[in-house]
């Protein structure tokens, strides 16, 4: 069926007027892009405090939990497209449609909040990693510049623009990925880390299980541009599968990370696993 599309208050950049052209790979890798990220510099700290062993099982479920409450919203806003015969471009438009504009208004604080959170995170780690290649200024002074600079961003209007810069954030993921395994080769072969129990079994502190399950999270979750990526699909049906290789990537991804990290530096792996280079 042919749905009418809601006209937003202002045409954003990363909404194109041409909906409907993406493929399920082309979803796939986009979902990539948008979970992998610096995050992941993370990781090898997480697996330090669980071992290794743990530290996959918590990948997996991490994994499976944001598969199902993504899948889950995907169906909902299916639902929602149905039942209202209008297109769901944000969830702000699902918010909307099933509570009027005082759903629209939540949505938008929750997602607003959300985002806020997720930058804040990664303005810091932006801030760490710039100190350590180069201080002054410390890392508070490096947080500040780089949230000015890509504060900026959004005054761009060009989506070929916003699209290159995209980009740029896959090369510098990817950057991340070969940075920490080569690194951990390194250091594991010139014995940074002497004799470390990657198993831990027996040492794991039960406090630490929330915060480590927290951050897998963390490495996952799209849901807050889900019904972006959703309505830029030609086959909305082909979400689910779009979602399972996407996050069976990621996943892979973070264990490599977590494993070597852990592996390479010990039990003393830095929170930025950049800083134990």
């Amino acid at each position: 069926a042919n749905l009418e599309a809601r006209k937003p208050d202002e045409e954003l950049p990363l909404q194109r007027s041409s909906q409907g052209l993406s493929g399920k790979l082309a979803t796939s890798m986009n979902l990539v892009t948008i979970m992998v990220g610096a995050g992941i510099l993370a990781l090898p700290r997480v697996y330090a405090t669980v071992g290794i062993p743990l530290g996959v099982a918590l990948t997996v479920l991490g994994c499976s939990l944001s598969v199902y409450l993504c899948d889950s919203l995907s169906e909902a806003i299916g639902a929602v497209q149905a039942r209202s015969g209008c297109r769901m471009r944000t969830l702000e438009d699902v918010g909307a449609a099933c509570y009027g504009e005082v759903g629209r208004r939540i949505t938008r604080f929750v997602i607003n909040f959300t985002f806020i959170g997720k930058a804040s995170v990664y303005f810091v780690l932006i801030g760490q990693n710039l100190a350590y290649l180069h201080a002054p200024p410390m890392y508070r002074g490096w947080v500040v510049l780089s949230s000015a600079v890509f504060l900026s961003l959004a005054f761009v209007r060009s989506v070929s623009t916003l699209e290159r810069i995209a980009f740029s954030g896959v090369i510098c993921s990817v950057v991340y990925l070969f940075m920490i395994v080569f690194g951990s080769f390194q250091a594991h072969f010139a014995d940074v880390a002497g004799s470390v129990d990657l198993v831990m079994l027996s040492k794991i502190d039960r406090s630490l299980l929330l915060p480590a399950l927290s951050v897998m999270l963390f490495s996952f979750g799209p849901t807050d541009v889900l019904a972006n990526v959703r309505n830029n699909m030609a086959d909305q049906s082909g979400m689910r599968v779009a979602l399972i290789s996407s996050h069976a990537a990621v996943g892979s991804f973070c264990v490599i990370a977590g494993s070597l990290g852990f592996w390479g530096f010990g039990s003393d792996v830095r929170d930025d696993v950049t800083q134990s280079m």
